[in-house]
Order: structure tokens, then sequence, then C-alpha cells
């Protein structure tokens, strides 16, 4: 996409769902393909606000402040290509230090907004780093904390449950307490 240099540096205003103005670069805000066809199929006149009406004004919020430190601290490429490659501390690479420090202060349920709006605005970066994230927490759960942190509902009878554990026998030494593939003793069934 080829940008003037004043457009390059003009800014945009975002309209949440519920109504409130977020304002932000339009070369920052570019990193969202969602806002970025916006701009190559239409002509926005600049000055309209751009309503967003699956992105609640908490969530822009934090969608923003990540797209500006995002656009200030991008990762390095070798980081984007090695996809989701575990480091030493079972952590993955593609997740950066300030990410992962701002989704673990959010409660459960903004993250998943917050995954949502970076879905609706296709936010591929921030979709990769916050689904990565959940699963790293996935890893460290029992099939219980999973369910309720997925808030899922457990609809198996005892008997299916008895059929599915005597039918996945095998598995049971790294269920019980075994090693797994990465060498982290899973411990939890």
């Amino acid at each position: 996409m080829v940008m003037e240099e004043d457009d390059e540096n003009s800014v945009i205003n975002l309209m949440s769902s519920d109504g409130h103005l977020v304002s932000v670069p339009k070369c920052v805000a570019i990193v969202s393909q969602t806002i970025a066809q916006l701009f190559e199929g239409v002509q926005h006149d600049g000055h309209s606000p751009i309503p967003l009406y699956e992105v609640d004004y908490h969530s822009l919020k934090k969608i923003v402040a990540w797209m500006i430190r995002h656009a200030q601290s991008p990762a390095p490429v070798d980081v984007e290509a090695k996809s989701t490659e575990l480091r030493h501390d079972g952590k993955a690479d593609c997740i950066r230090d300030w990410e992962r420090a701002q989704f673990e202060c959010e409660e459960r349920n903004d993250l998943f907004r917050l995954m949502n709006a970076a879905n609706y605005l296709d936010i591929r970066p921030l979709i990769k780093a916050t689904a990565t994230f959940v699963a790293e927490k996935l890893q460290t759960m029992t099939v219980d904390e999973a369910r309720d942190y997925l808030n899922l509902v457990d609809d198996f009878t005892p008997e299916e449950r008895e059929r599915i554990r005597s039918e996945t026998m095998w598995a049971e030494p790294m269920a019980s307490g075994g090693t797994t593939r990465s060498g982290k003793c899973s411990g939890r069934t």
C-alpha cells in the first residue's frame, strides 16, 4: 500500500461499539488489515470516525495501545519466522515480554474480548500473540481447570468418561505424572 507523506502522518478516529472515539495515527492503525483494506478500497474523508461495530471501548483502548507499542518495537524478523518455537523457559518466542506482561494483567473475559477484537480487526501479530498466550496457560491446567477457564460444560457421562479413559490407557503414564514431549512433567489428569 503506497501512502502520501501527509497521509502517513494523519490521525484517524475509530469509534467503538459503545460510541467512544479513539484517535490513532494512520501509519499505526494499518497494522489492522481491516482498517488498511478500508483505506485501500474506500475513499475515507479522514474526518468521519470509522465505526468498529464489534469492538468495545475498553478493548479498543487496549488494541490502540498495543498497536502503538508494536509500531515502536517491531519483532525481529527471525522471531516472526520461528512461529511458536519454545524457549528454554517453555514460553513461546512469538510473544514479546511487554506483550506477555500486558496479557498477564488482563482478566480472562477481557483477554478473550481482546482476542475477538483483534480477530475482527484482522491484526495477525496480536491474534498470534494472544492465542499463544492462552495456549501456554492451558498447558499448565488440568482438564477441569481448562474447561472452567474456557467456560466449557462437561457433557460426558461417567460411563463415557470411563470408556474414553480405557481407550486411552496408553497415555496414562504421561497423564499421571510422566514427562511430555517437551520434557516437562505433566503431573495433571
